[in-house]
């Protein structure tokens, strides 16, 4: 069985004692004519080993993207639409 979830990304990321923290959030709407803001709802830990893996399946990930044009590769990472300002 598995628990599906969406996230908008990742807020945080800390490293705690050989374990990896990973803080998603999710944008919800802000007051009337300000923009949508983020809220942490899922925390996920992993091994460091779990995570360092986990890494080349993303990276796997953003080079379909870049090959079906879907992102760009610019200096310093892929390049996506612009993430809110975080806490």
């Amino acid at each position: 069985m598995s628990n599906d979830l969406f996230s908008h990304g990742i807020g945080r990321a800390d490293v705690i004692a050989g374990t990896v923290r990973l803080e998603l959030y999710t944008l919800v709407p802000g007051e009337a004519g300000t923009d949508p803001r983020p809220v942490v709802d899922t925390v996920v830990h992993m091994p460091l080993e779990g995570f360092v893996r986990s890494m080349s399946v993303l990276e796997g990930i953003v080079q379909q993207m870049i090959k079906a044009g879907v992102v760009s590769r610019r200096e310093g990472g892929a390049e996506t639409a612009p993430l809110p300002n975080l806490p």
